[in-house]
């Protein structure tokens, strides 16, 4: 009896990661710099000050949103504007705006504008520069960041690395990296 009971166990144990290793390749992958989206960050602007009528932003992000209505992961490209937020679908380039709330003592951030941008590597290259600089195998960027920290723009790069994370300076001085500013989760 307990034979019989083992090798019930075994077979569902088989079946469950054969049904989960073939639902993981319909998935996304999760690196972002592998991947290929209709919209482009070029394309993304253009919808961004379609919609504004401006040509900077405080802060430009490519993360992901949870899609409520799919119950699934989408990366958008998030322009932030002072109070406004404006949400920018990489695949199908539908615009939605939030407001977010402002903390009263932060100190205002510099605005980026989008002809500064011509003096940053392109994603892609960044996000390349920043997967190099991070030791070790299992790496995969999760998210990238613009934003004018110092005279310049440059790219905060999010790596996943097996449970960890790790926040890479990418600049565009040379468009050289810069120390990992540590790890976060």
């Amino acid at each position: 009896m307990k034979k019989i009971g083992f090798v019930i166990l075994l077979g569902s144990m088989f079946l469950v990661g054969l049904n989960c290793g073939l639902r993981g390749n319909n998935q996304p992958k999760t690196d972002i710099s592998q991947q290929e989206y209709k919209i482009t960050l070029e394309d993304a602007i253009q919808l961004y000050q379609k919609e504004t009528k401006l040509d900077s932003c405080t802060a430009l992000s490519f993360d992901t949103m949870v899609n409520t209505a799919a119950s699934h992961m989408v990366y958008e490209y998030v322009f932030e504007n002072g109070e406004t937020i404006i949400h920018i679908n990489s695949m199908t380039g539908e615009v939605t705006k939030s407001k977010q709330k402002r903390e009263k003592k932060s100190p205002q951030k510099q605005k980026i504008h989008f002809s500064e941008l011509t003096h940053l590597p392109m994603p892609k290259e960044a996000m390349s520069q920043a997967l190099e600089r991070v030791r070790g195998h299992n790496k995969q960027v999760v998210s990238w960041r613009v934003q004018q920290d110092r005279v310049n723009p440059s790219y905060t790069v999010t790596v996943k690395q097996n449970h960890a994370q790790k926040r890479v300076l990418v600049e565009s001085l040379n468009n050289k990296t810069l120390d990992s500013l540590g790890v976060a989760d």
